[in-house]
């Protein structure tokens, strides 16, 4: 396979293209009112962008309060999506129905110069026809498959194949395998900054190389439920993931377990490693560590873990609380994220809050908000039920996370630089 030179010829046709003031100059507020407790100590510009696909979405309903809940300020957001307010570090940043109906997101522990952002991306799929071409005479390659930063795997054949991408950026990063008939990876390429443009043609003539086997070596797995570990693994460039090879479940022998998996491998390509366990059945336990890609990973299991889960999280309407016990190791996360399901039945109406707070205890409260035409707050006749709790330790913990913790689909998602770990716990 070494010097098998193919041609990848891209056609595309795109169905779519892929405040407040820092300085007070207002009197002080009279006592008694809201804003004496902001005068009281240090207050801070913090403000919040609502986005549905990168476009500001104008008049959600936002409200600033304190760390007990005193309402600093009550507004809507302007025309960009945006709404600010001064305040003092520790208190919440809420959202009502910014997205969806019956849906509220809540910042606990913001701080000054907090710039908090939701947003949810809504980009049509852009649309090419790709044409691949390879030296007919290697018959040990049965077909292909295509990767890109904005894509997923796609079975190509060389006498081409239609792929739908979406959320591209003007150039993508492209890795395309040679598959063997038993399914097993031969050689690959990679080629960055291919052009997604409408309309246009991009041939690409590159060497297929030979992939290598890659070690991934686990230690200190006896005290994990069962003694099994869920390991998946994904090269990344600086556009983003490029490949994925298929999850591996493995069973510890003496504490330890191993695998070996043939990756691709090209110029700054960034290895990710999740191994997923389980400490108790109560939630499961993800370690995800990234660096510049290497022939054998090593991972002490049992070192990497935070507390677990000890019993299963509940939610509370009487309190607004989530609460839960702890197990295991000392290590502690940084934040946590707790999403309840209410249900007033006499209403006839139920709705899912969402709350990101500084990992401090056992015991997560939501704040209470103002009333307006329908009161969100739980009551004690409510019904409320856990919907997910997650507990994360990341890189800059949650001063690093706090802008778009709302905003990403789990804290796997703020990998960030050329190396790092985060470590999360989700309940099951």
């Amino acid at each position: 396979m070494p010097g098998l030179r193919s041609l990848l010829i891209v056609c595309v046709s795109l169905a779519a293209a892929c405040g407040g003031d820092p300085v007070r100059h207002t009197p002080d507020a009279p006592p008694g009112s809201p804003d004496a407790y902001v005068d009281a100590v240090a207050s801070h510009l913090v403000s919040i962008a609502v986005t549905l696909g990168g476009v500001g979405a104008p008049g959600i309903t936002v409200h600033f309060q304190n760390a007990d809940s005193t309402v600093v300020s009550s507004t809507v957001t302007d025309a960009q999506g945006t709404a600010s307010a001064m305040m003092a570090d520790g208190g919440y940043v809420t959202a009502s129905e910014p997205i969806a109906p019956n849906e509220l997101y809540t910042w606990a522990g913001v701080k000054g110069g907090d710039h908090l952002q939701l947003d949810r991306p809504e980009r049509p799929p852009s649309m090419f026809t790709l044409t691949f071409n390879a030296d007919s005479n290697d018959v040990s390659v049965s077909y292909y498959i295509f990767h890109s930063n904005c894509s997923r795997a796609i079975r190509v054949i060389p006498s081409g194949s239609t792929i739908s991408l979406s959320s591209c950026g003007p150039t993508i990063d492209v890795l395309v395998e040679a598959v063997d008939g038993a399914g097993n990876t031969l050689s690959a390429f990679f080629h960055p900054d291919v052009p997604v443009t409408d309309g246009a043609t991009v041939a690409l003539t590159d060497t297929l190389t030979l992939v290598t086997n890659t070690t991934l070596n686990f230690t200190n797995v006896a005290d994990v439920m069962g003694g099994s570990l869920y390991v998946r693994g994904q090269l990344a460039s600086p556009k983003g993931v490029v490949h994925a090879f298929p999850p591996k479940s493995l069973t510890q022998t003496a504490g330890a377990a191993t695998a070996t998996v043939p990756l691709p491998t090209f110029t700054g390509a960034l290895q990710i490693i999740e191994t997923d366990t389980m400490v108790t059945q109560n939630g499961d336990q993800h370690v995800i560590d990234w660096k510049p890609q290497a022939a054998t990973y090593n991972l002490d299991v049992e070192a990497a873990l935070l507390q677990s889960y000890d019993s299963f999280p509940q939610f509370d309407p009487t309190t607004h609380s989530f609460t839960w016990t702890l197990t295991g190791t000392t290590t502690q996360g940084d934040f946590v994220i707790g999403s309840a399901n209410i249900l007033r039945e006499l209403a006839g109406r139920s709705w899912y809050w969402t709350i990101a707070a500084p990992a401090t205890g056992t015991t997560l409260a939501l704040p209470v908000i103002p009333a307006g035409t329908f009161d969100f707050n739980p009551a004690a006749t409510d019904i409320g039920s856990l919907n997910q709790l997650i507990t994360a330790k990341i890189p800059g913990g949650y001063d690093a996370a706090r802008a778009r913790v709302l905003s990403v689909d789990s804290p796997a998602d703020f990998t960030a630089g050329t190396s790092g770990t985060i470590v999360y716990e989700r309940v099951n």
